[in-house]
């Protein structure tokens, strides 16, 4: 590491490589779009617990992961019937993994606040579903998402856990949630 000299005694940058590797520009990146609550067709309430917060005294980042889960189980049990982990009212043959995720944060969230989480599906594949996530808030912008993101759950048989495509009676009750997807 090499000392800059306009950093306090002890302070070094990071190697060159290093420094290239870490820097971002906007220049290089398109702005992002911050959803509003037309986005979405599903909506669950959340309560924030105490321990959601950080010691900068707001929401951290990885307990969004933890509402967009609870939002999207809520929708496939409350609006589905889909008993995960139970036995099913309508005996499923696939159960959801989720095999990828993201978050974008746009505005803090501090406790407590009840959030709304919206939920809709930008694409449904042949086994797999492409959630979409706003996290909203009553205080502040109400109508601008606080945080957004994607989730992808892909249905896999209850005993090999391997893929199989979605059963048709699932992919026509999600299909009405179903919105375009978000521009890039």
């Amino acid at each position: 590491m090499t000392r800059n000299r306009l950093l306090p005694m002890g302070v070094r940058t990071a190697p060159t490589m290093w420094r290239r590797a870490l820097s971002t520009s906007s220049v290089s990146q398109a702005p992002r779009v911050v959803p509003n609550r037309g986005a979405y067709k599903c909506w669950v309430d959340i309560q924030t617990r105490w321990s959601d917060q950080d010691a900068f005294g707001h929401v951290t980042n990885s307990v969004f992961y933890s509402y967009f889960d609870t939002a999207i189980t809520h929708v496939l049990i409350r609006r589905f019937n889909m008993m995960i982990g139970q036995t099913p009212t309508h005996a499923l043959p696939a159960i959801p993994f989720v095999v990828a995720s993201s978050c974008n944060y746009h505005r803090q969230i501090s406790h407590p606040s009840v959030i709304n989480a919206g939920v809709s599906i930008s694409k449904l594949g042949n086994s797999s579903v492409t959630y979409q996530i706003g996290i909203f808030t009553s205080d502040g912008d109400r109508d601008s998402a606080a945080a957004s993101g994607t989730l992808v759950h892909v249905f896999v048989d209850r005993d090999s856990h391997r893929p199989i495509p979605l059963p048709a009676d699932l992919r026509q009750d999600l299909s009405e949630i179903l919105v375009a997807a978000p521009a890039s």
